[in-house]
């Protein structure tokens, strides 16, 4: 009888002990899961994050360039007297906003009319401007004749006359035709076209015979269109 009491008591220890284990590796499985699915949220978490924007790295490489041409400037400027500095930043103010040429932009920094500054220190200026390669007169030549053309009909003569006369724009030469076979280049000028509206003109406030319209149009003394130009543009507004 005692035996079997030991036996029993044997079995009833072994049963419990094996409950016990299986518990413990239940939870450690649901342990296992809970980490499982952390990791999965933490995933999930750092996919749907938003980018960051880069519109905040723009802006800082915005204030550098501005900050780098301040230095810039600040460099040029620093050995310069007070009448020289303001002399250079006229200049350039009077070139951001329209085409100048060189003895042009001179004339007007010294002009009495203009800013008035001596000479020296407007000669001064424009060689800075040179010097930094801030200036193309070429190019300036290239605004300035597209700035006649946008109020007012020119033959290609009468425009290179215009830029390099002495009452007109004092460009040289080569930066006058510069200009003009740039804009014929880009196709932003048709003359007979331009004869064309020229004669248009004319026809407005005078008479003229179809003979002496086509004279007006090609003569030396009046708009020095070509022939054949001036043929186009009188029969056109002949037409009307």
């Amino acid at each position: 009888m005692k035996k079997l009491l030991a036996i029993l008591l044997s079995l009833t220890v072994i049963l419990s002990m094996v409950g016990c284990g299986s518990s413990t590796s239940t939870d450690s499985g649901d342990t296992s899961v809970s980490a499982g699915d952390e990791s999965d949220s933490e995933s999930s978490e750092s996919a749907d994050a938003e980018p960051e924007d880069s519109s905040d790295e723009e802006d800082t490489a915005d204030e550098d360039d501005a900050a780098e041409e301040t230095v810039q400037e600040t460099d040029v400027t620093e050995s310069m007297t007070t009448a020289q500095k303001n002399a250079y930043q006229s200049a350039k103010s009077y070139l951001s906003f329209s085409g100048f040429s060189r003895q042009g932009l001179i004339d007007q920094l010294t002009s009495e009319y203009g800013d008035g500054y001596e000479v020296d220190d407007a000669t001064f200026a424009i060689e800075t401007l040179e010097a930094n390669n801030e200036v193309d007169w070429n190019e300036e030549a290239y605004e300035s004749a597209k700035s006649y053309l946008s109020f007012s009909t020119f033959s290609r003569q009468r425009l290179i006359d215009q830029l390099t006369s002495e009452y007109g724009e004092q460009f040289e030469a080569d930066e006058a035709e510069y200009a003009v076979s740039t804009l014929e280049s880009n196709g932003e000028v048709d003359w007979n076209e331009q004869a064309y509206e020229s004669a248009k003109s004319y026809l407005e406030y005078s008479s003229f015979s179809l003979d002496g319209l086509i004279e007006q149009l090609e003569s030396e003394y009046g708009e020095q269109f070509t022939h054949e130009q001036a043929e186009y543009g009188a029969e056109k507004a002949y037409e009307e």
